[in-house]
């Protein structure tokens, strides 16, 4: 009890102090091994313990209702690394932020995303499947978002319970093949079936698929075999910094699949 009053405490001077900070894990065309975008990443540079990943802080975050904010500082900070990739010379073709469905229903979501400049780098938010009943309820605000050019993305698909008749109404752009049902296809009975109808649904629907948590060369060449377009994961690149993604990107061979 001490230990949460205490992070409750720094959670809320983090915030103030600036100490959430993205990192960006890459994606890359299943079929190419071209990169497709990045996924922001929260990480909270502690003071005392060092930087923390998510599962360390959320959790209570989301107790405080103050994810929202976690998230808006995880934007503004990439759209200000995007920039300076952008004066590099380096231009990503998307990236993707993590956000709540509280998030959704904030009023000034659309202006915060249209005043700061993202040049010609798409712009994707990442719903999490279990959120995907609740933003249903929040088309006015989808369509906003759709119209100022934002795609949405639905996280850790096969982890929740998202109905059909929720994807094609949101109309997700994306779906993201959750790293667990990736991990299946480390050699699980019926796995590759599963994964092939997730595929074959996101088709029908017109949706991309994106698999997360690939971690082995198998699981990438079964994967694009079986028609998933993009890959995020360990076999390509763990989460980075700054740094590191402009080092990635500039100094990468492409690591094309055999036909």
């Amino acid at each position: 009890m001490h230990d949460n009053r205490t992070m409750v405490k720094e959670l809320h001077r983090a915030i103030d102090r600036a100490e959430f900070e993205p990192v960006f894990q890459p994606q890359v065309c299943a079929r190419t091994g071209k990169l497709a975008g990045v996924e922001a990443l929260v990480r909270w540079r502690h003071p005392r313990r060092g930087l923390l990943p998510p599962e360390a802080f959320m959790p209570l975050a989301a107790q405080l209702r103050i994810v929202p904010e976690i998230d808006r500082a995880v934007i503004t900070q990439g759209q200000a690394t995007l920039a300076h990739w952008h004066a590099a010379g380096i231009v990503l073709p998307k990236i993707g932020f993590n956000i709540c469905a509280d998030h959704l229903r904030e009023p000034d979501l659309p202006a915060l995303l249209d005043r700061l400049d993202f040049g010609a780098t798409q712009v994707a938010l990442e719903l999490r499947e279990a959120s995907c009943l609740e933003a249903t309820h929040l088309q006015s605000h989808l369509a906003t978002l759709r119209d100022a050019g934002i795609a949405l993305e639905i996280d850790d698909f096969g982890s929740g319970r998202a109905a059909i008749m929720s994807l094609m109404e949101l109309r997700p752009s994306a779906i993201k093949i959750d790293r667990r049902v990736t991990e299946t296809l480390k050699g699980e009975p019926g796995a590759e079936d599963l994964v092939r109808a997730i595929v074959s649904m996101a088709k029908t629907l017109g949706v991309t698929t994106l698999a997360e948590g690939v971690e082995t060369q198998h699981q990438a060449e079964t994967l694009r075999a079986m028609g998933c377009e993009i890959l995020q994961g360990f076999w390509v690149a763990p989460p980075l910094d700054a740094a590191g993604l402009a080092s990635f990107i500039q100094n990468r061979e492409i690591p094309l699949l055999e036909a």
